[in-house]
């Protein structure tokens, strides 16, 4: 493929990024991993671009620490974003507003390297890099299921869930499938 426009804007590395649907907006969290370093005061923002012209449209500034996952709700008007931290924002698209903040309800695990929306928006997963996932209701704001799919390895900055509660994630060499609700199975599937 071609490069077709590049946006520039950061000071610190960044660390992922989400298509807005329409097509017309994009958002970028940045921010250096550093388990041994406070990062606060760093560039641990979200940029929300404008890809017709390049210019980002809000510079958001609420996370503490580097900013590791971000996910688009359905309906296009909603942010969430994630933060190495355990922290997670949820924010207007269109005003750049923060609606609502989430902490991870306990100290265990790694940065959040994944969160992603249900297709109807009910639901936001993340997931930290030691495999431990927690389900967010966003209608109640309350934390619902929790569940452990790591042990030998990391997990990688990519999952995938459904309407129907099943999430496909990398975690080291292995495809890991698991079914969410209340009760958790998971299937892993080498790539070996």
């Amino acid at each position: 493929g071609k490069r077709i426009q590049s946006f520039e804007g950061h000071s610190e590395s960044v660390n992922t990024v989400a298509m807005i649907p329409g097509g017309e907006l994009a958002g970028s969290g940045s921010g250096i991993y550093d388990t041994f370093e406070d990062s606060a005061g760093k560039d641990n923002t979200v940029r929300i671009w404008n890809l017709e012209n390049g210019y980002p449209i809000h510079v958001l500034e609420r996370h503490k620490r580097e900013v590791t996952a971000l996910a688009v709700h359905p309906d296009g008007e909603i942010l969430a974003s994630a933060d190495a931290g355990g922290t997670v924002i949820v924010w207007n698209i269109k005003d750049g507003i923060p609606l609502r903040k989430y902490d991870w309800p306990d100290e265990r695990g790694g940065p959040i390297l994944y969160a992603g929306f249900d297709h109807g928006g009910r639901e936001l997963l993340v997931g930290r890099s030691t495999g431990r996932f927690r389900r967010l209701d966003m209608a109640t704001g309350r934390w619902l299921s929790s569940t452990y799919l790591g042990g030998r390895t990391e997990l990688a900055p990519m999952a995938a869930m459904d309407d129907f509660g099943s999430l496909v994630c990398g975690m080291g060499q292995e495809i890991v499938v698991a079914r969410l609700g209340f009760a958790w199975t998971v299937n892993s599937l080498y790539t070996d």
